[in-house]
């Protein structure tokens, strides 16, 4: 499932005032353009945007052609998704339950803390990266336009970072693709491509609605 929020023509609006203008050097490091693309990749993919992302990338830049961009990864973990898949011993303990609650329960206890802990823990470090590099990338040029967008673990780093965004580059947030989102909300007023049912939510959202850890 792809969920995609005002790409486009909103980009193409708001850009109106910078539209065609040669990059401008903010610092040494950063050239400013009309528009950054900003993207975090899948779990398990190690550097750079990730082929989904990259894809998406080049699908948000044939919406925005006559406008200067550029291409800018989250530098976050993304850690393989095998990193939940819980050992034989947890396994066979969760069997055991019956037999030895206690166990299982300190099996459960050392997989969350262990395993889930461990993802959540790229993801975490993922939203802070985001949040830091929009922040900064809208510092150093105020007159910029941002598409976000993310697949899989990258895509809970961007729902969740657009969440903790805040000042005037909310309003610069032009556009946002995510891909396999385990944040997604059912029935969201967000456009939707793919065959997912209109009442699908992401894994996390649905444990935090179900076992109550949200």
């Amino acid at each position: 499932l792809t969920t995609t929020m005002t790409l486009g023509t909103a980009v193409s609006a708001s850009a109106s005032t910078a539209a065609r203008q040669k990059p401008v050097a903010a610092s040494a490091t950063v050239t400013c353009e009309n528009v950054f693309f900003v993207g975090a990749r899948g779990s398990g993919e190690t550097t750079g945007l990730g082929q989904e992302v990259s894809e998406m990338g080049s699908l948000a830049q044939g919406h925005i052609s006559g406008y200067t961009s550029a291409a800018d990864a989250v530098n976050y973990p993304a850690v393989s998704a095998d990193v939940l898949a819980p050992s034989a011993a947890e396994v066979s303990a969760w069997e055991d339950a019956a037999g030895n609650p206690i166990g299982a329960a300190l099996a459960l206890y050392d997989y969350y803390e262990n395993n889930v802990g461990t993802f959540m823990a790229s993801i975490s470090a993922g939203v802070t990266a985001t949040v830091n590099l929009v922040n900064s990338l809208h510092q150093s040029c105020p007159s910029a336009d941002f598409v976000l967008a993310g697949y899989s673990q990258g895509a809970m780093v961007i729902h969740q970072a657009l969440l903790k965004l805040s000042g005037s580059v909310t309003t610069d947030v032009k556009g946002v693709l995510l891909l396999a989102d385990g944040n997604r909300d059912p029935n969201t007023k967000a456009h939707e491509f793919g065959t997912s049912l209109a009442q699908a939510e992401g894994i996390e959202t649905w444990i935090n609605s179900t076992v109550g850890l949200g």
